[in-house]
């Protein structure tokens, strides 16, 4: 999937604060903001927005137990991210209203050239749908937002939480695991890197693993 973006922009005519269903992920867009339709060249249809603005994910990527808590706060800010798919359930009519086509329009034909480089889309999107996915423009910084889970990449750091009682944490020093209850623990040099791809996998309902990690360079 190569992105292309039109110049058919909406400004948010108001700040924009919601918390998703899972109640772990708060998003705040604000008032100015703008947003773009991307879409996918090999078909000619829209697959979601650029946002360029100030944006700002907080994840409470916690869970607790009987032997103590596990995982940490994620607090983000973007100046330019990708949003999937078309239909966000934060963004309403109300909230938004269309603008003129802006007169030089190449700062964002550049920012998506950039995205082009980094991400391959595939199919990863199209079988995780209808999760919400934030790309923001720090290297690795990644989203996925369900009703159920939040997944969390911003390298070297993996995060997943599923509900209030599963969690997975990897980071330089090694791999967590939050399970019915149960904190384990490798230190990253005995971690079984199956394992991890394994984990990882079930996190993101079972998508091609080898395209996800390629997505973030991540190796084990």
């Amino acid at each position: 999937m190569t992105l292309s973006i039109r110049n058919s922009p909406i400004k948010i005519k108001k700040t924009i604060t919601h918390t998703f269903n899972s109640k772990h992920v708060k998003l705040e867009l604000k008032k100015g903001s703008l947003l773009f339709p991307i879409f996918d060249d090999s078909n000619d249809v829209q697959v979601g927005w650029l946002f360029s603005g100030t944006l700002t994910v907080f994840g409470d990527l916690i869970v607790h137990t009987n032997d103590g808590a596990a995982g940490k706060i994620v607090s983000q800010q973007y100046s330019n991210s990708v949003f999937m798919p078309v239909v966000l359930e934060f963004l309403s009519f109300n909230a938004v209203r269309e603008i003129k086509p802006l007169s030089d329009f190449s700062y964002y034909t550049k920012i998506i050239m950039d995205f082009n480089k980094k991400i391959i889309f595939t199919n990863f999107i199209r079988k995780t749908a209808p999760n919400t996915f934030i790309w923001g423009d720090k290297h690795g910084s990644f989203w996925m937002i369900s009703k159920e889970k939040t997944f969390f990449v911003n390298l070297p750091e993996v995060l997943a939480r599923e509900r209030d009682d599963e969690l997975l944490y990897l980071d330089k020093k090694g791999f967590t695991i939050v399970k019915d209850g149960v904190i384990s623990f490798e230190t990253s040099t005995f971690l079984s890197g199956q394992r991890i791809r394994k984990f990882i996998s079930e996190m993101l309902d079972n998508v091609n693993i080898d395209t996800f990690l390629k997505n973030f360079n991540i190796t084990f």
